[in-house]
């Protein structure tokens, strides 16, 4: 049974994921190319569902897979160093085309696409290096099991 629930988030996660990056990849089109506002593009159903059913089946695939040996030690904190300097990266990139590019789109494509362009990918290593080398230090922290002192 908790195979089943950790395969239904897997596979809901996975199509979300999927979703917004779909999204992202058209707006940045979009956005990079200056498209009026009528040359949006819509979905059909039909890619909607296929796009969140390869995503569902990926992650599936990917928790099925994962879930069945321990992950090493240094994985979590060198994936949860990069998702904070990926937002950390985000989060400036919208301070800043907001401040200097004003309350267009126009004006903030400059910002939002060096910043998403380059800034992420920097973000995303400089917060997995720090995750690692905080993996890497050893704490103070007495440990749990053995009553010793970690290093």
């Amino acid at each position: 049974m908790r195979l089943l629930a950790r395969l239904s988030v897997a596979a809901l996660a996975g199509a979300f994921i999927a979703w917004v990056v779909t999204v992202f990849v058209l707006h940045a089109m979009f956005a990079g190319g200056e498209y009026s506002d009528q040359a949006l593009v819509e979905l059909p159903p039909w890619a909607f569902i296929l796009i969140g059913a390869g995503g569902a089946l990926a992650a599936i695939a990917l928790v099925y897979r994962g879930g069945r040996s321990p992950l090493p030690p240094w994985v979590g904190p060198a994936v949860l160093g990069g998702l904070i300097g990926v937002a950390v990266v985000v989060v400036a990139t919208i301070v800043v085309a907001y401040s200097w590019g004003g309350p267009t789109s126009k004006g903030q494509v400059r910002y939002t696409h060096s910043g998403l362009v380059y800034g992420v990918p920097i973000g995303l290593a400089a917060g997995v290096l720090v995750g690692l080398l905080r993996a890497r230090r050893p704490s103070a922290e007495p440990d749990t099991a053995s009553g010793r002192r970690a290093g």
